[in-house]
């Protein structure tokens, strides 16, 4: 055999399938090839939409999606295919009825920093659906907004994400990086999403505690067991009460004495 120095691409991957190639006989007729090599799955475009795509990272793995069988033939007859992260702050949208679902899942002194929405657009040639949940975990990365991040160095936040998706209220967990100042979580279902965070603080005892709400000064009277002002003022009147007196005994013998 005499085998040629390039390679032949012999199936072509795609975004579902590796590909193959290999060396192929040079003599006219033979089928014989040598050096057969996979050539990796072919990496659909990811793209972040939304008016939160700057500050989002995702990737997603076609093996995440379950595919129909029309786009699997789609994907073999070459369509391209694209996956569109749709990702966008609902603060001031957010339902009523899935904002009572966050704050009636939360406990403990965790507060609700921010609402955001992440919808996923799946495309093969000219057809797009809405995908609303995938076989496995997608890993999601978004930079928090400053007015998020802790800067008190006594202070230790805890993050995590609350998912709304069909009427459940799920807790997740979420890992923040205070280098990047960004945080990282995984779902796999895909509608209303919360942030929140909980602080806590070390005092002297090296107990950890929560921290403690802001409340407004006290007014009033003084505590009940600060007796000092009352001291004071009973000192007063007596020495009042004993000037008094002198002074009427005084008058009282000059008085006297000029009879």
């Amino acid at each position: 055999h005499d085998f040629s120095d390039e390679f032949t691409v012999d199936k072509a991957p795609t975004v579902l399938e590796e590909g193959s190639k290999s060396r192929h006989c040079k003599h006219e007729g033979c089928d014989e090839k040598i050096d057969v090599t996979s050539i990796a799955k072919l990496t659909p475009d990811t793209v972040a939409s939304g008016d939160m795509k700057d500050i989002v990272s995702v990737v997603v793995d076609t093996d995440d999606i379950e595919f129909t069988e029309a786009e699997k033939e789609a994907i073999a007859n070459g369509a391209d295919v694209k996956i569109e992260v749709d990702v966008k702050n609902i603060a001031d949208s957010v339902t009523a009825k899935d904002k009572n679902a966050v704050e009636g899942i939360i406990s403990g002194n965790y507060v609700v920093g921010s609402y955001f929405d992440i919808s996923i657009i799946l495309s093969v040639g000219n057809d797009k659906r809405t995908i609303t949940s995938t076989d496995k975990k997608i890993e999601f990365t978004i930079a928090l907004a400053e007015n998020l991040i802790n800067t008190d160095s006594a202070v230790t936040r805890t993050y995590k994400i609350v998912r709304v998706h069909d009427g459940e209220t799920t807790i997740l967990d979420a890992a923040f990086d205070a280098a990047t100042g960004k945080l990282t979580f995984k779902s796999d279902k895909f509608s209303t999403y919360a942030i929140i965070y909980s602080d806590a603080k070390t005092e002297g005892s090296g107990e950890v505690i929560d921290k403690p709400s802001t409340s407004e000064p006290a007014t009033g009277d003084p505590a009940t067991g600060d007796t000092t002002n009352s001291v004071v003022y009973v000192i007063l009147m007596i020495m009042s009460v004993m000037a008094l007196a002198g002074v009427f005994f005084y008058e009282k013998k000059r008085k006297g004495l000029s009879r």
